[in-house]
């Protein structure tokens, strides 16, 4: 309604957010997939997903909010800020696995039932563990939803942006 009377409005609607591209801070207590990480990392084993993540750093999204917020366009747009260059559950155990941690991947009702039954209070995934106690199977096709990056994808054209890879250094 207010685009309709005039006024500019943007919503910005960002994906995984995670740590800033050069000192990787974060605040993991608060990120579902920072909490799953350090549980799979205590624990041992992770369980094999098929989901891709959609992760961008911090700074890389609050620049584009920035950037896009100053520029004159349409009344009223949405931009999508989701990584177009996805990485797999795989592929981040394997970046963590090669940075020194001992993570094995098995079938998640293994993991579920072998090792989120019996989970101590001490374990980051016990926030997590009615979640992926209760968990339905969404992993078959690897994604859950799709999403229109159209908006976005032009407005990193005209301003000159990138997204960054995400890879093992990132």
């Amino acid at each position: 309604q207010a685009a309709q009377r005039g006024v500019n409005v943007k919503i910005y609607r960002p994906g995984g957010i995670l740590g800033q591209t050069h000192t990787g801070i974060v605040l993991p207590h608060h990120n579902h997939l920072l909490l799953l990480l350090k549980g799979c990392i205590q624990l041992g084993y992770a369980p094999m997903f098929k989901e891709n993540l959609d992760i961008s750093p911090v700074d890389f999204v609050s620049c584009c909010i920035v950037k896009f917020s100053l520029e004159k366009q349409s009344l009223f747009s949405v931009f999508n800020l989701s990584n177009p260059q996805p990485i797999s559950w795989e592929e981040l155990i394997g970046f963590t696995s090669n940075r020194g941690y001992s993570i094995k991947l098995i079938p998640y009702e293994q993991w579920r039932d072998d090792y989120l039954a019996n989970l101590k209070s001490d374990n980051a995934l016990y926030k997590l563990l009615s979640l992926y106690l209760n968990m339905f199977d969404l992993n078959q096709t690897g994604q859950v939803y799709s999403i229109s990056r159209r908006h976005t994808l032009e407005m990193l054209n005209k301003l000159k942006m990138f997204y960054p890879l995400v890879d093992a250094k990132l």
